[in-house]
């Protein structure tokens, strides 16, 4: 009984130690040196006109506890691009708290009493001419385009408006490819609209918006030569044909809205993109990554009609892509990955998995078929003999030139 308290009171402190340590170590982590400012952003310091010990956060980051480090010690603050700072008395942003959005050299009253931190972005009067994002939105508190307006660039989002927006915006402008997603409550919940074009009164949206995703909405790019150099389209049809929109490369999707969710038949994939897809929104659920075109999705373990968001990476890798997931030529290999090629000695055709990516199921080009597998970077591979990581398995750290007894028998890989 007395070793059983102990483990239990050994617990409870190590537990404590990480809840005091976390926000410390949360801090110091973001120290950098006045040469690396954010762009979008805010640098804390421990001394009046933004000298001593610092450290700085972009904007759409929180700190709840500044740690002994910095806790009730900062002195001044520099603020950067469109940014603005919430400061807060106690630790988890409780207590007396004040805004500020511009730099300051002396916090006098703040001085030394500041224990949590958000830093937020500040669009407060792009409504000029010449201000609106290329690809984005703004919204208005009056209808027409007029009074207090904010912006956002395509794939911003707003969890929750400010008082001074929350339940108050009355007409909306999009521009350049983007698409609006508003809802009626905080978290993106409750009823949602999607708008592609301007609207100059929402009529039964005026006054209910609480939160907003702007997000790319490139519907149209049908005809030839506007297909992305690096990127990806996706069609509501198999085979490339219907409605279909188009993104470049390190562009995403966390919800595709009504027009396309659960809709996408085929995909195609330009330059050296790759392109993960998901089943729910915020990039959640079952996942799957391509690198090659797919004529027909349901061809692929039913994912026909599932996508409802997704990522498009890549264009620094060369090489042609060859086989089901993607093979990459010579010298184009990743860091952190492992290929899997058909024949031995790393020869025949081949697809890569980055470190972190598992298969289920290889499919039938490649389902007990592999023979040889290079490791690249920190990977290390585990290989099972039947589907859903079933049966015999065999984990790998470096190149396999000749799998030997697990040759031609591979179902199923984890790659970590």
């Amino acid at each position: 009984m007395k070793r059983a308290l102990g483990f239990a009171y050994l617990a409870l402190l190590v537990l404590g130690l990480i809840h005091t340590l976390s926000p410390r170590l949360e801090a110091q982590n973001r120290i950098r040196n006045s040469s690396n400012q954010l762009r979008d952003g805010a640098c804390f310091y421990v001394d009046a006109d933004y000298r001593g010990d610092s450290f700085c956060m972009n904007a759409g980051e929180d700190l709840r506890n500044l740690g002994k480090g910095f806790n009730d010690k900062i002195s001044s603050i520099r603020v950067f691009g469109r940014a603005h700072v919430i400061v807060y008395e106690h630790e988890d942003f409780g207590g007396a708290s004040g805004t500020f959005t511009g730099d300051v050299s002396n916090l006098r009253d703040w001085k030394d009493k500041i224990t949590a931190i958000q830093v937020r972005y500040d669009r407060i009067g792009f409504s000029g001419s010449g201000n609106e994002p290329q690809n984005g939105a703004c919204f208005y508190v009056d209808a027409d385009y007029r009074g207090n307006s904010f912006c956002m660039n395509a794939g911003e989002n707003l969890r929750k408006l400010e008082d001074r927006f929350n339940d108050k915006i009355s007409s909306i402008r999009v521009f350049g490819r983007a698409q609006v997603i508003v809802y009626e409550h905080e978290n993106f919940g409750g009823a949602s609209r999607t708008f592609a074009d301007d609207v100059s009164n929402p009529q039964d949206w005026k006054d209910k918006i609480t939160a907003i995703q702007v997000q790319y909405g490139r519907i149209g790019f049908s005809g030839s030569g506007n297909e992305p150099q690096n990127g990806a389209c996706f069609y509501v049809d198999a085979d490339y044909r219907g409605e279909k929109f188009c993104v470049n490369s390190d562009e995403s999707q966390q919800n595709l809205g009504e027009r396309y969710n659960d809709r996408i038949s085929s995909i195609r994939i330009f330059g050296r993109a790759e392109v993960t897809v998901y089943d729910d929104e915020n990039f959640n659920g079952s996942r799957r990554t391509f690198r090659q075109d797919v004529p027909n999705l349901r061809d692929l373990r039913d994912w026909n009609d599932r996508i409802t968001s997704f990522q498009v990476t890549g264009g620094q890798y060369g090489g042609q892509y060859a086989g089901q997931y993607g093979a990459r030529a010579s010298g184009y290999e990743p860091r952190n990955r492992a290929c899997f090629y058909l024949d031995a000695d790393h020869r025949g055709d081949s697809f890569c998995m980055n470190a972190g990516e598992n298969l289920r199921n290889v499919e039938d080009r490649f389902n007990d078929k592999i023979s040889s597998i290079r490791m690249f970077g920190r990977a290390q591979v585990i290989v099972y003999e039947h589907e859903n990581f079933g049966g015999a398995s065999r984990t790998l750290a470096g190149d396999v030139s000749n799998l030997g007894n697990f040759n031609n028998k591979i179902t199923s890989i984890e790659v970590r």
